[in-house]
């Protein structure tokens, strides 16, 4: 019969444990083949075994996963059968194997037992009418661009762009070929983690606009963009002069870059790259609802942490209260009060007004683009995760967006993390069925 289930291991010496699995699989009639390969000292084989996995039938891989868990990592980042890693007890009692195996990266899942826990992944694998399905996950922050990448078999685009204080820096974008989407995080050209410097009067967004016209140039017309983590308090205006738009002062002279130039804006020119911009479609992923200016606007709740100061509150706010009006005169729309509108230093009120962009709660954005609704009609049970289940993840976090589909079709949601905290009951009533902590 031609093997389902295949066990890897790294040396015969893992046998002993994963011939647990072995026995079970055969007294349940379930065919299945043993292969001894190294991520280390084989690669080329074990290439070759995940590459061609699901071609030769193979349902679910059982892979031993010693001290770091390369085996079954490298094996799951190549195949989209899924993996059960066996954490193995070696070095550290198989600790360090079994929180490997928990850290993978997004879009490398890796289901996991108890150390040595080799039977119960052979009683996993013999669900033999159980299909499983995988989809990355993310809610719009860091990591989505490399979860989408990932999970959507996506390819990495690295461009050097013009980083917050006028440094360059490398940033990137994710190119999802099969909807000409590009994905990205405009943290990765202008996030407060990109400095050590925090100056919210020249802080700019150039290097969003840049990475933005850079796939503009490779034909693409869908972009997937998380905007949180910002150095910057422009009002987006870096981003749009990178894409064409010009900012004039009233001798009609360029406005400046940073915080400094929103007082300073007189007039706007519209880009001479409208025609491409205009064919654009962008869906900015915002989990904040603030306006653009007032007390609770981008400057004075976002502001401090960037850097600006109590005598730079309200000269930065009435630069962006100026910023607005014009572009209110030139545009002919007035986004300010717009939710979201003071995302990111003002850039989501950039997107709103210029770009015609739609600001959409992250985690919903990601679950549409992965068309995780599509796969949910027929779930029976949906296993979802987080690092820390807590109070804040009942507020509207990825597994909780997870379980509203679930509900939405009569699946139920399980949810595991790193660690569950007392306020986590919550989540229960968020939708969430059941949780544990791994």
């Amino acid at each position: 019969m031609t093997p389902v289930v295949s066990i890897i291991m790294g040396s015969t010496s893992d046998l002993p444990v994963m011939e647990k699995a072995a026995k079970l699989l055969d007294e349940m009639e379930i065919p299945f083949e043993m292969h001894a390969l190294s991520a280390h000292r084989t690669p080329a084989e074990v290439e070759a075994f995940a590459k061609g996995a699901k071609g030769r039938g193979i349902k679910v891989i059982i892979a031993a996963a010693g001290m770091a868990a390369h085996l079954c990592g490298v094996i799951a980042s190549m195949t989209t059968v899924p993996v059960i890693g066996v954490p193995i007890n070696s070095t550290l009692d198989g600790m360090d194997a079994l929180l490997a195996i928990v850290q993978m990266p997004p879009g490398i899942p890796v289901a996991t037992v108890a150390i040595n826990g080799a039977l119960n992944a052979g009683i996993l694998a013999a669900k033999k009418d159980a299909e499983v399905i995988v989809k990355p996950l993310a809610d719009g922050g860091e990591g989505t661009t490399d979860a989408l990448i990932e999970g959507l078999k996506g390819e990495r685009v690295d461009v050097t762009v013009t980083g917050p204080y006028h440094e360059p820096v490398q940033a990137y974008y994710g190119y999802l070929r099969e909807s000409n989407t590009a994905a990205m995080e405009m943290a990765t050209a202008a996030g407060i983690t990109l400095s050590d410097k925090k100056d919210p009067m020249t802080a700019t967004t150039c290097g969003v606009g840049e990475l933005i016209l850079h796939a503009i140039s490779r034909g693409i017309r869908n972009f997937i963009i998380g905007i949180g983590g910002s150095a910057t308090n422009d009002g987006g205006v870096g981003m749009l002069k990178a894409l064409g738009y010009r900012f004039l002062d009233e001798k009609g002279e360029d406005a400046g870059e940073g915080g400094q130039a929103l007082a300073r804006i007189a007039s706007v020119e519209i880009s001479d790259k409208k025609e491409f911009l205009s064919q654009c479609n962008f869906r900015i992923a915002c989990d904040v609802t603030n306006p653009l200016c007032g007390s609770q606007g981008a400057t004075y709740i976002y502001g401090p942490q960037k850097g600006v100061t109590p005598d730079m509150l309200p000269i930065l706010d009435a630069g962006m209260k100026n910023y607005a009006e014009v572009t209110a005169k030139v545009i002919g729309k007035d986004n300010q009060n717009a939710a979201g509108a003071g995302a990111a230093g003002g850039l989501g009120f950039a997107f709103l007004n210029y770009l015609d962009g739609e600001l959409t709660p992250g985690i919903q954005l990601i679950l549409d683009a992965v068309h995780i609704e599509d796969e949910m009609k027929d779930a029976d049970v949906v296993v979802t995760g987080e690092g820390c289940l807590d109070h804040q993840t009942a507020m509207g976090k990825a597994p909780v967006g997870v379980a509203k589909l679930g509900k939405k079709y009569g699946a139920k949601t399980i949810a595991f993390a790193g660690s569950v905290t007392k306020e986590a009951v919550a989540c229960n009533e968020a939708g969430i069925d059941a949780f544990f902590p791994i």
